[in-house]
């Protein structure tokens, strides 16, 4: 019967492909070692997310950004809510969102390069 390697669902024989994952079947059944094997090598792919820094800054937060895609490295974003800003402002509020990026830990010492580096050009221009 075949299966999936990344899912493990089983499929009746004639089905080539998984229906979720969009991968080739391989033939048998998926025993208890193979699906063990997959779940550590998951953990061993989890990613871990640390707070590269925090910014009420939409220029600085942009910038920061647009430097760790480049590099390709991954973030995540947090914080006060854009629509509940952008309300704010237009009710004449003057309280800027504060938002934190977050990236993988295993990226954190190049990210943090790209931060350093940013304040840097920031010094240089005052």
């Amino acid at each position: 019967m075949p299966y999936c390697p990344k899912c493990f669902a089983e499929y009746r024989e004639g089905f080539k492909k998984c229906a979720d994952c969009d991968i080739d079947l391989v033939a048998g059944e998926p025993t208890k070692e193979i699906v063990e094997e997959a779940k550590e090598a998951a953990k061993e792919k989890e990613i871990v997310l640390e707070k590269l820094v925090h910014t009420n800054n939409d220029i600085e937060l942009s910038y920061i950004t647009s430097m760790l895609e480049t590099e390709g490295i991954a973030y995540r974003i947090s914080g006060s809510n854009n629509a509940i800003g952008y309300l704010e402002m237009k009710k004449g509020s003057l309280r800027v969102p504060e938002r934190d990026i977050y990236v993988d830990s295993s990226r954190m010492n190049e990210a943090m390069a790209i931060v350093l580096s940013i304040a840097g050009e920031i010094e240089e221009d005052k």
